[in-house]
């Protein structure tokens, strides 16, 4: 388009001669009408060039139906909004008390194993353990809470009960190793080291102590062997040392006596002499002196 175009609609293009008027393929505008009511081409066919169109109807007022559906629909969609909302939320909800009701589960379940493993220590060690705690997940989520607090607290009280008969026992081995160290004072020293390091080495369960028992015994059983042994070579060596110094003193007394007869004066003891003795003469024995007999004192009176 050229830059001189006349956009002002002067009639002067600027090619030559001023603007004349509709070209020949632009209807001519009706007489007396404005510059809009130009010739209606089907108003001439029907002869009705010239004649005024009707005027349009009045419309009657009435309510719009498209913002009213409109309407209806956004609260059909809130309403089906919140109903979902709603279902979802009890969804969810439901979800959480699942998870809340399968986590209390979970604990109550470990605490089980947990009061189980306790439970088998308290046997080996001799304390009784008392009633198992229900493992079943049947009640709702607070209940299987509560029971597993409860749980908890009976494995914290069985706990101090078997730490109690630990010690109890524990001291008592390491009375019967102080006793075997004391006893056994002529056992070799590796052997008295370990029992004294046994009995500075607590156990903190009962398969510990039930090891740290037989070490002991093992050790007490060597230890005592080891005494013993020592004790007996010590005997031999005395005894044989005691042979020997008898031994020595027969021989230092068979000596000496040897040196002195050698050295002694020779000494002849005289013969006996024999002297019979005397015959006894036999003299009559002598007869015992009779007494005398009275006289008779009738005769007397009759001489008178």
């Amino acid at each position: 388009m050229p830059d001189d175009f006349d956009w002002t609609g002067s009639g002067d293009d600027g090619y030559g001669e001023p603007d004349d008027g509709p070209g020949p393929d632009m209807p001519a505008p009706r007489p007396g009408g404005g510059p809009d009511d130009a010739a209606d081409p089907f108003d001439e066919a029907l002869g009705l060039d010239g004649v005024a169109d009707p005027p349009e109807p009045r419309m009657s007022p009435h309510v719009p139906a498209r913002p009213l559906l409109i309407g209806l629909g956004t609260l059909l969609a809130v309403a089906l909004a919140v109903g979902g909302g709603l279902a979802a939320w009890h969804r969810i909800g439901a979800a959480r008390a699942a998870d809340a009701h399968d986590a209390a589960c979970a604990t109550l379940a470990e605490g089980i194993r947990s009061w189980d493993a306790v439970a088998g220590e308290a046997g080996a060690l001799g304390v009784e353990p008392g009633k198992r705690p229900d493992p079943s997940c049947g009640a709702d989520t607070d209940a299987l809470r509560t029971r597993a607090d409860a749980t908890d607290t009976a494995i914290r009280t069985l706990k101090a009960a078997n730490g109690k008969a630990l010690d109890e026992q524990w001291a008592r081995t390491v009375a019967r190793i102080q006793d075997a160290v004391k006893n056994s004072p002529k056992a070799e020293a590796d052997t008295l080291g370990r029992l004294e390091t046994l009995a500075k080495t607590r156990p903190s369960d009962a398969k510990g102590l039930a090891k740290a028992g037989k070490d002991a015994d093992a050790l007490i059983a060597q230890a005592a062997r080891e005494h013993a042994d020592v004790l007996a070579e010590e005997k031999r060596k005395a005894d044989e040392q005691a042979a020997q110094e008898a031994q020595r003193k027969v021989q230092e007394e068979a000596q000496t006596r040897q040196r002195q007869q050698q050295t002694a004066p020779q000494y002849t003891a005289p013969a006996p002499r024999y002297t019979a003795p005397a015959p006894r003469r036999q003299t009559a024995p002598t007869p015992a002196p009779r007494a005398a007999t009275p006289a008779p004192q009738g005769n007397a009176d009759s001489d008178m």
